[in-house]
Order: structure tokens, then C-alpha cells, then sequence
């Protein structure tokens, strides 16, 4: 399946903060542009939240679906929003939150390379004691 703009680069701009306590001090922030393609934004649709190599668990209809909701309501050539106003205010927050967890991933792997962010309640990640017995 190959995206409209896939090899074309664009860029998304969004604010920056160093930490927490720079979010509190600087509400303004400073912007940062993170340049990605189209096909980034169908790698960020399909390995968001998982572990290495899980989306390939994941059946081929659940794929499709990851991929068409992030093309549908993000425009790869102009990384604009589309669609959006269309939705009732439940659909908004539910695609929202998918492409804000796809654009945190590509963050993430663009400025940092994390390559995968995973959900602490993944199946394989466990909780470990620092304290001594």
C-alpha cells in the first residue's frame, strides 16, 4: 500500500519543552519542526505502542485500519488535518489521540531514535522492586 507523498518530506510544528518544570516556568515554549514522509507516518501507525516486531501478531485488517485512520484524517503531502469537523466530539478525542500517539512516536524516534514506545500495561513488560529486602 503506498501513501500519496510517501517520499516527499514535510513537517510538523509543535511546542518544546525540556521538562516539566520548564512547562510551568515558559508556557510558550519554543517551537520545534520535525521533518518525516508519508511513509513515516504509516511505520508510526503501525508499530505505535508496541513492542519490537508485535504488528506482526496483529491481523492484516487491524493493520489496514491503522494505516487508512492515520492517511484519512492526515494529509501526507501537507501534514494537515482533514476531515475532522466532520466527526462527532467522542470520534474526535479517539482519532486525536491516535495521531497524537503516532506523532509522539515519530518525536521520539526522530529526535531521541527510541525506535518503539511501549505501553506499560503491554503484555511483557513487568514491574520491578528497587527496594532492598
Amino acid at each position: 500500500m503506498a501513501a500519496k507523498g510517501a517520499g516527499e518530506n514535510m513537517s510538523f510544528k509543535y511546542n518544546y519543552y525540556s521538562g516539566l518544570g520548564n512547562y510551568f516556568k515558559d508556557p510558550t515554549s519554543q517551537d520545534l519542526n520535525i521533518s518525516a514522509n508519508g511513509l513515516s507516518l504509516i511505520r508510526g501507525s503501525i508499530i505505535v505502542g508496541l513492542a519490537p516486531y508485535a504488528h506482526r501478531l496483529h491481523d492484516q485488517e487491524l493493520l489496514e485500519w491503522k494505516i487508512k485512520t492515520m492517511l484519512t484524517f492526515i494529509d501526507p503531502t501537507k501534514y494537515k488535518v482533514k476531515y475532522i469537523d466532520s466527526l462527532e466530539q467522542s470520534e474526535k478525542v479517539a482519532v486525536a489521540y491516535f495521531i497524537g500517539m503516532v506523532c509522539a512516536q515519530i518525536h521520539m524516534q526522530s529526535i531521541y531514535k527510541i525506535r518503539h514506545m511501549q505501553h506499560l500495561t503491554n503484555r511483557g513488560i513487568e514491574s520491578v522492586s528497587t527496594q532492598k529486602k
